[in-house]
């Protein structure tokens, strides 16, 4: 678990990075040219991905505040009355991903077990996920060139380096 939690803040602060460096640049390529638009669009919802997922936990407080205050328990003078609307930003990233990860196993023809993974998959993304992220965000702002390694036990693949003898 720390190697995998290690692994992804190290990924979502390279996609970081590469959205404060080039996503203005990039952004511009497919305002330029309009048939670029959807690589475009892609590249910047990857690079974005760790603002999302840190947003999760934000916008998740906040549907509960409203909740609280919807069904009396909290006065409602701390929230407005309306439904936060930006609760549905992760909601909405949530559900793309798990649809782009359904139906890619689906295409690859592998059994994907959908609803007996959707606990595992829904604790990976709003718990496990954030914490990288907001791992990931902390150390690009306060860690001035701070690049965490991952260790990686174990054998290894050894059978790539072995050549088969031919008869």
């Amino acid at each position: 678990m720390r190697a995998w939690l290690r692994q992804r803040t190290r990924w979502f602060k390279g996609w970081l990075q590469s959205l404060f460096d080039h996503g203005p640049r990039i952004l511009w390529m497919g305002l330029r040219n309009p048939r670029r638009l959807p690589d475009v669009l892609s590249i910047l919802s990857m690079l974005v991905a760790p603002l999302v997922v840190a947003f999760n936990w934000v916008a998740y407080s906040m549907t509960a505040l409203y909740l609280l205050e919807f069904f009396r328990v909290l006065p409602t003078a701390l929230t407005s009355d309306l439904f936060p609307w930006y609760s549905l930003v992760p909601l909405g990233f949530n559900a793309f991903y798990l649809t782009v990860w359904y139906v890619g196993k689906k295409l690859e023809g592998i059994d994907v077990g959908y609803w007996r993974m959707l606990p595992q998959v829904l604790v990976y993304m709003n718990v496990l996920l954030p914490v990288a992220a907001f791992r990931a965000l902390y150390q690009e702002v306060f860690k001035d060139v701070f690049w965490e390694k991952t260790a990686h036990p174990g054998r290894g693949v050894r059978w790539t380096s072995v050549e088969t003898q031919q008869m």
